[in-house]
């Protein structure tokens, strides 16, 4: 414990505005009412509970939560709050002139639910116990999507985890917290994350998705880096190596030994269709042609073969109408639909994520002694959800994407954990003063 306080943030910036209100006494709790609110959101959102679901409340939820909490003490801001709101008005702006107003809307429709979630979500989770809650309930849910994709030949229940691609997606992104959650948690607790990893692995493999194997290098890569027993990481790696080539199916070695054919089959075509997405954004450079808009222009934009080449003389390139195709790639879909606008709002939201969460573990590291409870918190969720940022973004660059709210949500527990691990932090540097 540091004999001195010190000043941690700029005395301007929302976190030292916690800080202070935390002195004062004032920063208000949130109603057990939100907290189940967000959690049955989750739930919902998540696990697709086939009966619960179909009543459609987390559209109730989605709409009357932030409604209701954006009149009350709770609200605070923050600059990525900022960033949300203009890829929203982005959206907005292109219903009226993209050459797909329903698309461009529906697109609209579903950020701006996403949004208020995202509020909701930062919002409601100002204390260490409820962010617990919700994250338990968060990763539980994923576990259940694996469990069912294991059990379901790599699909998941429905929504966004129902493809095998998306299932795979699911799992790399929920895989850090579960790892993490292994690595510095105890007892019985610490078991269950360490089954949850196994699962998330399991699936993955199960989903026989390339992108989804890269998505799991990517993510293991990180975890390694940032464990804190890497011998002992090391080993349990090279195990579950070993496990892998041992009873991995052979289609399954195949398929991921298929990644650096890049000029045949499904490969060539992801790269046919990447240069069609590129070609949208050259006619459509600034906002791009809408959320959603690609598949319906694509024909318009597809590459010929090359005259001098290999590349695109299957016939099957030049014969078949690709109308309704998707891009196959999360970053080609943001340049062609969002243009360079979207791609520096989108690169922003990122950016803030990772560096909002590397600076907030370097001041509890610079605040607190290692086994301070607080700091150790604050290590698991930190390198949790920059892990699973990484493991949305790399799978991503396979799969279009935009419209999965990964992005909204990862980054809005990134703020909650911000906000209250900086608020707990005001509370032990206070406990310090003289």
């Amino acid at each position: 414990m540091p004999a001195k306080a010190e000043p941690l943030v700029d005395s301007g910036s929302p976190a030292a505005v916690a800080q202070r209100s935390f002195v004062r006494g004032s920063i208000p709790k949130p109603p057990a009412v939100y907290l189940w609110a967000v959690i049955l959101f989750v739930v919902l959102e998540v696990a697709r509970p086939p009966v619960i679901t179909e009543l459609k409340l987390q559209i109730l939820i989605g709409v009357g939560l932030p409604v209701s909490l954006a009149f009350s003490k709770l609200r605070w801001w923050h600059p990525m709050m900022t960033v949300w709101v203009l890829i929203l008005a982005e959206t907005v702006i292109q219903v009226p002139v993209s050459s797909n107003n329903y698309t461009a809307y529906m697109f609209s429709r579903g950020a701006f639910a996403a949004v208020g979630i995202a509020l909701s979500i930062a919002w409601v989770l100002q204390d260490l116990r409820s962010l617990r809650w919700t994250l338990v309930v968060w990763i539980v849910s994923f576990g259940y999507v694996g469990i069912y994709g294991i059990t379901h030949g790599g699909h998941g229940p429905s929504g966004f985890t129902g493809d095998e691609n998306d299932l795979a997606l699911a799992c790399c992104t929920a895989l850090p917290l579960a790892f993490f959650g292994f690595e510095r948690l105890e007892g019985a607790v610490r078991w269950c994350a360490g089954a949850l990893t196994v699962v998330f692995v399991v699936a993955i493999i199960v989903s026989f998705s390339r992108g989804g194997f890269l998505g799991l290098a990517g993510v293991g890569l990180f975890c390694f880096y940032f464990s804190r027993f890497k011998g002992r990481n090391i080993a349990l790696g090279l195990v579950a190596i070993l496990v892998f080539f041992l009873f991995a199916p052979q289609e399954y070695i195949d398929e991921i030994n298929s990644i650096q054919n890049t000029d045949e089959g499904t490969a060539e075509t992801r790269r046919f269709l990447w240069e069609a997405g590129f070609n949208m954004w050259k006619d459509n450079p600034i906002i791009g042609v809408g959320g959603g808009g690609s598949p319906y222009l694509i024909d318009q934009y597809v590459p010929e073969p090359e005259a001098d080449g290999d590349m695109y003389q299957d016939r099957i390139f030049s014969e078949r109408g690709w109308g309704g195709r998707a891009l196959h790639s999360l970053y080609f879909q943001l340049l062609a639909e969002f243009g360079l606008v979207g791609v520096f709002l989108y690169s922003a939201l990122v950016y803030l994520h990772f560096s909002g969460l590397g600076r907030l573990r370097a001041d509890v590291a610079g605040a607190l002694p290692p086994r301070h409870p607080l700091r150790r918190w604050t290590e698991l969720l930190t390198g949790s959800l920059t892990g699973s940022m990484v493991g949305f973004l790399v799978p991503a660059f396979f799969l279009s994407v935009m419209n999965y709210p990964y992005f909204w949500y990862l980054s809005a527990f990134g703020l909650a954990v911000d906000r209250t691990i900086r608020i707990q932090l005001a509370a032990e540097t206070v406990k310090a003063q003289p």
